[in-house]
């Protein structure tokens, strides 16, 4: 099963032109800074200009205080608060300088005068300011684009990925009858819940959904629920009422999580009763987040039970699930910027974050 390609929704930019995921920070500083830079300076390259500043802390001494650095990398450590002009006078933004190696008389840096006039120190720290307090909102932007941005063939990301996950359930259902782990009635009642996932919402199916269908979330105690991004139960029953896990009402059942695959069950409650024990495993209980307490159990201070919920969905719920996910990574990136400025990292610590803790394999496996 293939979902309808649909017309390109907007062209792609650089930092949304490559599969690889997350977007690619420098680029998305490289694509905003030109864009804010052009009016100001429509000769400068944001991809070849340099920054010049001066170490205000730092006397004078044949230039030693005086520092060049990339652009762009100058624009994120700003971002981060790594670079700020508290300790650092702005010289100019230019473009790259011919600089033959100091003579041996002066120890001065013979420098060929640009062709191109520098931007003057006023207008670099308003244009540095502007990159700066829009840079989060953009790049937060690009992870979801990047999802809903057509690619070369006409068809979103976010129906591949949907349609891509259709065929890799109904595979793995294929794979666990021959093991004997799963029925073909298991096979028909997870087709018939993707059948919607499937369907373009024009022609009037993708919110006919024959079985019930299951986010799953989690509460520690008193603590915000926290969900188990990527997963889903399906009921044969079909229920508009909020479901009773201590209520035993025999019924295929379907859990499919990230981590552990499709898994069959009897009921909700046999369900439920296998995530309560789950759970109580620390690896386990570390998928739901920092919010659920992953210390170790002891007499005195036992593991809190969790209480796993069940909200209906609708429909597309593939897509939904898949729009969670990215509403969780633009949160973690947040996350991820105010960690980064509370410890003024530099801008390559900075990137090697935000790959390791958005990397697909944490949310889109």
């Amino acid at each position: 099963m293939t979902l309808p390609r649909t017309a390109p929704t907007q062209a792609l930019n650089a930092s949304l032109a490559s599969d690889t995921y997350p977007p690619d920070f420098s680029k998305t500083t490289q694509e905003l800074a030109r864009t804010l830079l052009h009016p100001l300076k429509p000769e400068l390259d944001v991809e070849t200009t340099w920054l010049t500043y001066r170490d205000s802390e730092v006397e004078f001494d044949h230039g030693s205080n005086i520092h060049r650095v990339p652009l762009i990398p100058g624009l994120i450590e700003y971002f981060t608060g790594h670079l700020q002009w508290i300790d650092n006078d702005v010289v100019a933004l230019h473009p790259p300088l011919d600089t033959p190696s100091p003579t041996p008389d002066t120890q001065q840096p013979d420098v060929k005068p640009p062709a191109i006039q520098p931007l003057g120190r006023a207008a670099t720290v308003t244009f540095f300011t502007e990159v700066s307090e829009q840079l989060e909102q953009c790049y937060t932007q690009n992870l979801a684009d990047y999802w809903s941005t057509a690619t070369l063939d006409g068809e979103t990301r976010s129906s591949r990925f949907v349609a891509e996950q259709i065929e890799c359930l109904t595979s793995e259902c294929a794979v666990l009858i021959a093991l004997g782990k799963m029925t073909t009635g298991h096979y028909s009642l997870l087709s018939a819940a993707l059948g919607p996932c499937a369907t373009n919402a024009t022609e009037g199916f993708a919110d006919l959904q024959p079985h019930s269908v299951y986010s799953l979330s989690a509460r520690d105690g008193d603590g915000p629920s926290l969900s188990l991004y990527g997963a889903f139960a399906i009921a044969r029953r079909l229920r508009d009422a909020p479901v009773q896990p201590d209520l035993e009402e025999l019924e295929d059942v379907l859990l499919f999580t990230p981590h552990d695959g499709l898994e069959a069950f009897a009921s909700l409650q046999q369900l439920n009763d296998a995530l309560v024990q789950r759970v109580t495993e620390p690896e386990y209980r570390g998928r739901l987040g920092d919010g659920v307490t992953a210390g170790q159990a002891s007499p005195t201070n036992p593991t809190p039970v969790l209480q796993w919920q069940y909200p209906l969905m609708d429909g597309n719920f593939l897509s939904l699930l898949l729009a969670r996910q990215v509403v969780a990574q633009q949160s973690v990136f947040a996350q991820t910027v105010q960690l980064a400025r509370s410890q003024k990292m530099d801008a390559v610590c900075f990137e090697q974050m935000i790959a390791n803790l958005l990397k697909p394999g944490i949310y889109f496996d």
